[in-house]
């Protein structure tokens, strides 16, 4: 078994305990993880929501960091984006630059029910949850 999360990671299911196996025809690839094709949802998914568009990945083989419960994965809203009209320079400034302010602020107040309550309250599972929306939001239109 290995645990693999990635960053950032808000929601106590994003971390997954999943099962390494040996392919020797993958023997080659050094420094990265391969994900199964088959399943009932891809496990890339799983973890934070990712898209595979550049994500990086923590993975773990230590037996003592393998966590005793494992959450369910979050269902993360589809990456497919809407079509959209004409996008100009002003538009992308002001949005970007009003994402970066409300991802701050929900880093901070995820934070602080996390060390006041523990992870696993609801506020911090609905904050997970509007910062994931938050990150992708350009992607999905959200």
């Amino acid at each position: 078994s290995v645990t693999v999360g990635k960053n950032p990671c808000y929601l106590l299911g994003d971390i997954r305990v999943l099962k390494a196996v040996d392919h020797p025809a993958l023997n080659h690839l050094v420094d990265c993880i391969v994900f199964p094709v088959r399943g009932v949802r891809p496990h890339s998914t799983e973890i934070a929501g990712s898209d595979l568009d550049g994500d990086e990945y923590f993975v773990c083989w230590d037996a003592s960091l393998i966590p005793p419960r494992i959450f369910a994965p979050y269902a993360y809203p589809s990456m497919d984006a809407p079509p959209s009209d004409t996008v100009t320079r002003a538009m992308m400034i002001d949005y970007f630059s009003s994402l970066r302010d409300m991802m701050g602020k929900i880093n901070n107040y995820f934070l602080y029910w996390a060390g006041t309550i523990g992870p696993g309250c609801k506020e911090c599972e609905e904050l997970g949850a509007w910062f994931s929306r938050s990150v992708d939001s350009s992607k999905t239109g959200d």
